[in-house]
């Protein structure tokens, strides 16, 4: 596609577009990309962000209430962003292993 193309095309680790050919965007993505990185690094990052939060998840809610006048997530939220988050540990902790 255009963008791939015009913007992305060599920016990434050459083993992982190679093995993710259908879908090469897939790079990107840290839990895709890490196992194919030659060159040594450390992780940064936040499990979830404001963005995560509010788009991704819908909750309309942020654990402790937020200054931006949402409220505290109840229970049954609270279990969904939980989930949230361990999806996405589990799936660093896959990339980092293999």
């Amino acid at each position: 596609d255009k963008f791939w193309n015009g913007t992305a095309a060599g920016t990434l680790p050459p083993a992982c577009t190679a093995a993710h050919s259908s879908e090469p965007g897939l790079c990107y993505l840290a839990q895709y990309a890490a196992q194919y990185l030659e060159t040594p690094f450390f992780i940064s990052n936040s499990v979830y962000d404001v963005y995560q939060i509010l788009d991704e998840l819908d909750l309309g809610c942020t654990p402790g209430g937020s200054a931006a006048g949402l409220p505290a997530c109840t229970p049954a939220q609270m279990q969904l962003f939980l989930a949230y988050r361990q999806t996405f540990l589990d799936g660093m902790r896959g990339a980092l292993m293999a």
